[in-house]
C-alpha cells in the first residue's frame, strides 16, 4: 500500500472516529473499514474484514473448535428403507459402524441422543409407516427413553417441534449423521446453523447415492455427498471425520 493511502485512510478514519459519537459500537468498525478502503476497491465496502472472519472461522481449525461435550447427537432418518436397492449404489459404506462409535460414547457419558425417523405420507415410499422399511436399523436404534421426533418432509424442524424442544431443554449444539447427505442431512443442518444452533456435521457418519446433475452427467455417490458437504461447511456448521470428533473429546 502506497504512502498517500496510508495518509488517506488515516485522515478517514480519524474522521469516522471523530463523527461516531452517535453510531453504536457495533457499527463503527464496519462503517471505519469501508471509509479506509473505498479509494481502493468496492469489494471492502461490501465484504468488511468482520463478517469474513465470522464465515470462516468453522474452516480454519486454529480461529474455531466445535466443542462436542454434551452436545445432542441428532441422527437422521436411519430407518431400514434406506438400504432397499431401488436407491442405487451408496458411498460410506462404514457410515453404520462409525454411527455406532458414536453412539457408544454418548450413551457412556450420558449425552443426549435423539433420533429423527421419516414417516413419509408418499404412498409408494418405503419410508411409509405400516412398511418394514419405517423400522429404525437395528445398529442404530433407539434405546429406551431416546427421543424420537417423527417428521414428514425433508426437514427435521419443519412441523416437528424439534427447535421448541431443544430449546426448552437447554440445547445449543448438534452433533449430526444420517441420511440422505445431500437431503434430508443438509436441509435439517440448514435450517439448524440458520435458527443460530452451533452445529457439527460427521462427514463419514453420512451417506448418499448416485445422482444424475442438472448438465445431464452422472455423479458418483462421492461427488454428490462432497459437494453437498462442501455447501454446509463454515457456513451453517463444522464439518468433521468421526475420529477428529471423539479424539477432541478425549
Amino acid at each position: 500500500m502506497s504512502a498517500s493511502i496510508v495518509g488517506m485512510c488515516r485522515v478517514n478514519i480519524g474522521r469516522v472516529a471523530g463523527e461516531a459519537s452517535h453510531i453504536p459500537a457495533s457499527l463503527q468498525w464496519r462503517q471505519m473499514t469501508s471509509v479506509c478502503f473505498k479509494p481502493l476497491v468496492h469489494c471492502w465496502r461490501v465484504a468488511p474484514v468482520p463478517i469474513l472472519r465470522r464465515r470462516y472461522s468453522a474452516i480454519d481449525p486454529s480461529m474455531r473448535a466445535f466443542s462436542a461435550h454434551r452436545s445432542v447427537l441428532l441422527l437422521i432418518d436411519l430407518q431400514k428403507a434406506i438400504d432397499h436397492p431401488d436407491w442405487g449404489v451408496r458411498n460410506n459404506p462404514s457410515a453404520e459402524a462409525d454411527i455406532a462409535r458414536l453412539l457408544f460414547r454418548w450413551r457412556a457419558e450420558h449425552w443426549p441422543v435423539w433420533h429423527v425417523k421419516h414417516d413419509s405420507v408418499e404412498p409408494g415410499s418405503h419410508y411409509r409407516p405400516g412398511q418394514p422399511g419405517n423400522d429404525f436399523k437395528p445398529e442404530v436404534a433407539p434405546l429406551p427413553g431416546e427421543p424420537v421426533i417423527s417428521k414428514r418432509t425433508n426437514n427435521a424442524f419443519i412441523d416437528t417441534g424439534l427447535e421448541d424442544r431443544l430449546r426448552a431443554e437447554g440445547h445449543t449444539r448438534l452433533v449430526v449423521a444420517g441420511v440422505i447427505t445431500n437431503n434430508s442431512v443438509e436441509a435439517t443442518v440448514r435450517m439448524a446453523g440458520n435458527l443460530g444452533f452451533d452445529t457439527c456435521l460427521v462427514a463419514n457418519g453420512c451417506f448418499t447415492f448416485g445422482r444424475v446433475d442438472w448438465d445431464g452427467r452422472m455423479r458418483s455417490a462421492d461427488e454428490v455427498h462432497a459437494m453437498s458437504l462442501a455447501n454446509l461447511h463454515g457456513e451453517y456448521c463444522t464439518v468433521v471425520s468421526a475420529d477428529d470428533l471423539l479424539n477432541g473429546l478425549k
